[in-house]
């Protein structure tokens, strides 16, 4: 695999992501994903030893989709609108299966009302 197909990969993400196909979205991932986002003062920290910010496997993302999926989301409910860029893409290292990949990427969210943010 090369950058070129790691990038189409993360710009498919993130358009099923911006058009709110959550489950499109989840049909990306397999069955033993993580979701982790750790705090930004042990970026390198380990789940299972340090409190993350989000430390989800399958289940915990089924039910986040399922919730944000409906009218019990009230901060996502309409849902908002968002727009994700992705940049320096790279990849790390390349093993018979896996890859190791690093980019950046932010997210801009925009709400009814003018409301909206910008998370990198």
């Amino acid at each position: 695999m090369n950058r070129e197909a790691v990038e189409d990969f993360f710009y498919h993400e993130a358009a099923l992501l911006d058009a709110w196909d959550l489950d499109g979205w989840m049909d990306l991932l397999c069955d033993d994903a993580r979701y982790l986002v750790p705090p930004n003062d042990v970026p390198d920290g380990n789940p299972d030893t340090t409190l993350f910010i989000i430390a989800d496997d399958m289940d915990r993302i089924r039910g986040r989709v399922k919730r944000l999926k409906s009218r019990d989301a009230h901060a996502e409910f309409p849902p908002s609108r968002t727009r994700r860029l992705i940049t320096n893409v790279r990849i790390l290292e390349q093993g018979d299966a896996e890859l190791t990949v690093t980019a950046n990427f932010s997210v801009h969210r925009f709400r009814r009302g003018g409301k909206g943010g910008e998370y990198v």
